[in-house]
This record gives structure tokens, sequence and C-alpha cells, in this order.
């Protein structure tokens, strides 16, 4: 008989392992990365370094001294997850405030023709470590004041416009209804110090995890019926398996009756 206690106690414990393993699928078979589920990479960070996934103009890249964005995701209650974000860098030359930073939503969040958040929780609770910050959603792309974004691409997404100019490092946190996965951003610092990642742009050709960064979207469960489903049916497999087993081994072990 199964404890089912025991045995949805056992579901949650490995089901981050089956969200890992996807990550290990895309990575061992070449499948683009952007917009797949992130929910192996809760916490993560990507540099300018080499390899380091991140294109920046006019902002310091040694070992020493260099841009890096990092989050911390969390899940505190169902349909809530808890985006953190930070940003740390020196420009080489010019001023160091933070001006703003674009974030890749799913295209179901914004209203981009009336410039409004579509989806209300898509994006909330918006919180700054230093200064203030104004929310602009829309599409955006290469402009006056967003310069070195790259030719043909652009993000669907939010504008955090900083008030106050901060020099980083800065965390820019929010709550969200979306699970996240692999996406874009852009920041730019002053007036032309500028970072994103090296995935923007590439949406449709990009195989590498370290292209992108987690942020929210619609297509990924938390974690999947669907995932938890074939995980049960396994589990429930697997308990029927070793019981028949465990009968028919006794069975063969138990003494023949005299007759």
């Amino acid at each position: 008989m199964i404890d089912f206690k025991q045995f949805s106690s056992t579901v949650r414990k490995i089901a981050p392992t089956f969200a890992l393993l996807h990550v290990m699928t895309v990575a061992s078979f070449g499948a683009v990365v952007y917009d797949t589920t992130a929910v192996a990479e809760l916490t993560g960070s990507r540099t300018n370094l080499t390899g380091g996934g991140v294109d920046t103009v006019q902002f310091n890249n040694t070992a020493a001294n260099h841009f890096s964005v990092s989050w911390v995701i969390t899940n505190p209650v169902a349909g809530t997850w808890h985006y953190s974000y930070t940003f740390t860098g020196t420009a080489t030359t010019g001023g160091q405030g933070f001006s703003h930073m674009v974030l890749d939503t799913s295209d179901s969040c914004i209203n981009v023709a009336a410039g409004t958040l579509a989806d209300p929780n898509c994006v909330k609770n918006v919180t700054i470590s230093t200064g203030s910050v104004v929310l602009v959603p829309g599409d955006w792309g290469p402009s006056v004041s967003d310069p070195n974004f790259p030719v043909g691409a652009d993000i669907i997404g939010v504008k955090f416009n900083v008030v106050g100019g901060p020099a980083l490092p800065v965390t820019v946190a929010f709550d969200s209804d979306r699970p996240p996965v692999y996406g874009d951003f852009y920041l730019k610092v002053a007036n032309s110090t500028t970072a994103y990642n090296n995935g923007l742009g590439n949406e449709a050709t990009s195989l590498l995890l370290s292209d992108f960064i987690a942020r929210p979207d619609t297509g990924t469960p938390e974690p999947s019926t669907a995932l938890l489903a074939l995980i049960g049916a396994a589990l429930v497999g697997a308990a029927k398996f070793s019981h028949s087993r465990t009968w028919a081994l006794k069975s063969t072990m138990a003494p023949s009756s005299t007759r």
C-alpha cells in the first residue's frame, strides 16, 4: 500500500532534479535557450568577463572590477514569485549614475499600444535599494535614450527608470505571477555606458544558457502539473513493480506444502 504523504514529499523533493535534467538536456542536445524554463537557476549571475554572457560598453572588465548582474528568485507562496536583481560595476569614463534597466517579460504582460501592463500582477511591489523607480511598459529597441542597443533587436517588457541616478551596486526587486524563463535585459548608466545579455537579438539561434538571464514569463509551470503527474505515474509504477517483485520473491522462497 502506498503512503501518499510520503509519496507527495518524495515528488516535491525530486521535482527540482527533473528541472535540472531539463537544463542538462538543453545543454546536451543544442536546443534554443530563449524562453525555456529557468527554475533550475533561481540563483545565478552573468558578467562581462570572457564567457560571462554580457556585452558592455564603457564598463570595466577586469577580474577585480567588472560588470555583473546577479539574481535570486524565490516562490514564497503559490502563484507568486519574488525576483531580485543586483547590478554591480563601474564605468570607465563619464558619470556613474544608474539611468534605467529594461527587463524582458512575456508579451502578454504588456499592452504595447497603451504603454501599460496588460497584467498588473506581472510586475508589482517594486523596490530599489537606492533612489526610486518608475515603471514604463513598452516595446524597446535602439534609440537615443537606449544607445548601443543591438540593431534589429527589441525587448517587449518593462523599463525601470531610476530616479536619483545612484551609482552601482543597486538592487531592484519585485513580485510577479509569472515563473522564470530565460530572456533579455538592457541597462544604461549615465549617458552611454551600457550592458546587455549576449543573446539579445539572437533569441532564435543562441544555444547558450549564459547568453540570457532568468526573468518572468508565462511558459513555466511551478512546478508543472504535467511534470508532477508524470513523476507520480512513474513512482506509482515503481511502487507497484516493487510490490509485485517482492510478492513474487516471497512466493518462490516459501516452503512447499507436504501432501
